[in-house]
């Protein structure tokens, strides 16, 4: 496995929202976590990467239990409603597929992520695969992948669920993302395939990752790539959720279903058919430490320890990094043969 290690960041202007706004996420999480606890939610009896049944508490947030496999490391939540039920959820509780809080961030915000957050990860894949031909982003979000693809001549094609975002992607980019999940999506054409096929973000909130992944592998093309990005289980943002899970508000949220390893990943991906090759940590964990402590005490934002922190983001998370304890990870796998 290639490794790539780290990426610059400024918090202050990819986060700006979350930063003012911590207090209120945490107040949202919280009465979300409350309505999830009130529906029907089902016990998991096996690890969903690996079948296995013995598995270890990691970490209760706000009510939820989350668990470890002993065998894969996969970490995972405990209980979680069916599908029916997990529609009910979203049906009640959501506007235009998006829970609360319905913070949309400003133009300036959403154009420094554009840059600096997408645009490397979008270069990172052609580097790879430097010809312009097919795209299928799954998890599509606001469609700013897609629109990095379609300006240099690929032909794209988005799968997202969420009505806000398939909106925001049709009045900023004229992209039509299809809103369908990717297997539906599979047996309406099963023709279909791709030499790229994305997913960030997606397979930490699926029932079953591995059974989404093999269907993927039935639409990637002989020479193709797939890219997936999930939260890293195995990061300083992780340590930060267990020592202190009341006021997280980036990993294990009530809707989240899974929290990967590499382990885990890799282990998923070689079972659904691909071979991943190259792995990219770099995350938000000192922005996180910077959360928790704005959250712990109303003060810490304006003060200069809190400056220090913010400023000095890079240093700080380039130690992190460094030692692959990232709370983000991407993974370029190719399909066997």
């Amino acid at each position: 496995m290639e490794y790539l290690l780290g990426k610059e960041m400024r918090p202050d202007k990819v986060k700006k929202g979350l930063i003012g706004n911590c207090e209120k996420e945490v107040a949202s999480f919280e009465l979300n976590s409350q309505r999830f606890r009130e529906i029907r939610l089902v016990n998991a009896e096996v690890c969903p990467i690996c079948k296995y049944k013995k598995f270890e508490s990691f970490v209760k947030v706000r009510g939820l239990t989350w668990v470890v496999c002993l065998n894969c490391t996969h970490h995972f939540a405990l209980k979680y409603p069916d599908a029916e039920n997990l529609k009910l959820f979203y049906e009640q509780n959501s506007k235009d597929g998006k829970l609360e809080p319905y913070r949309i961030e400003d133009d300036d915000t959403l154009k420094y992520r554009l840059e600096n957050v997408d645009k490397p990860k979008y270069e990172s894949i052609t580097k790879i695969k430097g010809r312009a031909s097919s795209w299928l982003d799954i998890g599509a979000g606001l469609g700013n992948m897609l629109h990095l693809a379609k300006n240099d001549g690929w032909d794209v094609c988005g799968l997202e669920l969420s009505q806000f975002q398939a909106d925001y992607a049709k009045e900023k980019y004229n992209i039509d993302l299809i809103q369908k999940d990717v297997i539906p999506f599979y047996n309406e054409d099963a023709t279909k395939t791709f030499d790229v096929i994305t997913a960030m973000g997606y397979l930490d909130l699926i029932e079953d990752p591995i059974h989404s992944l093999s269907i993927i592998r039935k639409m990637i093309k002989k020479d193709g790539l797939l890219v997936v990005s999930t939260p890293n289980a195995n990061s300083f943002s992780a340590k930060l959720l267990q020592l202190w899970p009341e006021s997280t508000i980036r990993l294990c949220t009530p809707v989240d279903r899974s929290l990967f390893t590499e382990k885990s990943l890799t282990y998923a991906l070689r079972e659904a058919g691909f071979e991943p090759f190259k792995c990219w940590y770099f995350g938000l964990d000192y922005f996180d430490f910077y959360l928790h402590l704005s959250i712990k005490n109303t003060g810490f934002k304006n003060s200069e320890a809190g400056k220090i922190l913010l400023e000095s983001f890079n240093e700080f998370q380039a130690v992190i990094d460094k030692n692959k304890l990232s709370d983000g990870m991407i993974i370029y796998s190719r399909a066997n043969a």
